[in-house]
């Protein structure tokens, strides 16, 4: 499975050279974002690949012989996580018309960490308007792209 991730870092991280890492004046382009995910997606999957290797009984098996991840979730829990997300990342797509991107992302972040995963409101709150700030510091001030604004935008 890690292999795979690799593969798809890598053709994301080939592919951004067609949209153009930097533009005029050695402005960031838009294959920039696609570049460094890609890279670091293959870097990372990588290393996984490289430590599933030599490590290959990462998972532990519980008293009725099922497998469970580091976090104890069975495979049918992390599928069930896996097509839950897909289903949230969907409809995040689809808010950023109407809600723009960073609402739609911090809703996305905040949906996942307090839903999906469980942890406490508080600290899933904070770490989704941490995520907002970033995204909007990051893209909108540093880089100067536009984000979809949906009905916040000017």
């Amino acid at each position: 499975m890690y292999g795979v991730l690799t593969v798809v870092g890598v053709a994301v991280a080939v592919t951004a050279f067609g949209y153009g890492v930097f533009v005029q004046g050695n402005r960031i382009g838009p294959g920039f974002l696609p570049l460094v995910g890609g890279a670091l997606l293959a870097v990372l999957g990588a290393v996984l690949t490289a430590k599933a290797v030599r490590h290959p009984s990462a998972a532990a098996e519980t008293a009725d012989g099922e497998e469970r991840d580091v976090l104890g979730r069975t495979r049918q829990q992390r599928a069930r996580i896996m097509w839950l997300v897909l289903g949230l990342l969907t409809v995040t797509v689809a808010l950023v018309l109407v809600l723009g991107f960073v609402v739609s992302f911090g809703l996305l972040v905040f949906t996942v960490s307090w839903w999906v995963e469980r942890r406490r409101l508080v600290p899933s709150l904070v770490v989704a308007l941490a995520a907002c700030a970033f995204v909007y510091l990051v893209f909108v001030l540093f880089m100067q792209i536009p984000l979809p604004a949906g009905v916040f935008g000017a």
